[in-house]
């Protein structure tokens, strides 16, 4: 993504981490400071957080939608390893299973094995306690469950079955925030089991390049409504407007994703 934003003569400060970010984030901000863990304090026209579940930044977001946000939700995570082969394992590799205020995931791992995880809320156990049988504790859990469910929870020994606790992170209602734009996780917390935090952070980047690209040719063949550099001959000015329009380009592009995939999941998991 750098090597795309930023001309080869760039510098591009390396081995740097953010500690605080100098101001509050709203949707008024033409430029975001922060402060790195030397002391220095760098600001520029645009702020791009992926640093995972426990942003820093998102938590400095201030806006209406975040003010009404459920906090995290502490879950129950049961997670083992047994022997077992599905029916259609050649067909379906990761099953996710909803309940209510639960869900089961298992996925095969190859030579027979399935690799499988629980997550309850605090109505099934109060937090901080460890059920002394855990397979005994998941039989009743899920009793009235799928086949898929209980029976690889039968095939599981006693032994195999580890317990910790996990946090569900709601996610945010925007990745776009102004001059700010949350990727992956920072935005949006997915499954522990399955690995998509880097993955969806690569793949928002991308979208955030094509917006930024887009909207800057735009605005250098006149295509968009004139720049207030017209009337004031700067060049952050002029920078200001294609930027303004690539944030919220690159927001409606992930809406869109939204739209079309929220109706099938609920088709899939109905």
């Amino acid at each position: 993504m750098l090597s795309l934003l930023f001309p080869v003569h760039s510098t591009i400060p390396l081995y740097k981490m953010m500690t605080r970010l100098r101001s509050a984030i709203d949707f008024h901000l033409e430029s975001v400071a922060v402060v790195l863990n030397t002391n220095e304090v760098v600001e520029g026209d645009l702020l791009v957080a992926a640093d995972g579940v426990h942003s820093r930044v998102r938590a400095r977001i201030v806006c209406p939608m975040t003010a009404t946000q459920d906090p995290a939700k502490e879950l129950h995570c049961f997670t083992g390893v047994c022997s077992f082969v599905p029916p259609d394992v050649k067909m379906v590799g990761f099953r996710t299973y909803l309940g209510d205020g639960c869900y089961f995931v298992s996925g095969d791992v190859g030579d027979g094995t399935q690799e499988w995880f629980a997550f309850l809320g605090s109505d099934s156990l109060p937090l901080g306690q460890v059920p002394q049988e855990p397979k005994q504790f998941l039989r009743q859990a899920f009793e009235g469950w799928c086949d898929g469910v209980t029976d690889i929870i039968e095939a599981t020994a006693e032994e195999r079955i580890a317990t910790s606790l996990v946090e569900d992170e709601p996610s945010m209602p925007r990745s776009a925030y102004g001059r700010v734009a949350l990727l992956g996780e920072a935005a949006h917390a997915h499954l522990p089991v399955i690995g998509q935090g880097g993955a969806s952070a690569i793949g928002e980047a991308y979208e955030l390049i094509s917006a930024i690209q887009r909207c800057q040719l735009a605005e250098s063949e006149a295509a968009v409504v004139p720049s207030r550099a017209a009337a004031t001959g700067t060049d952050g000015e002029e920078r200001a407007v294609w930027l303004d329009a690539a944030m919220e380009a690159y927001q409606q592009q992930l809406d869109g994703f939204s739209a079309k995939l929220l109706p099938e999941l609920r088709g899939i998991y109905r």
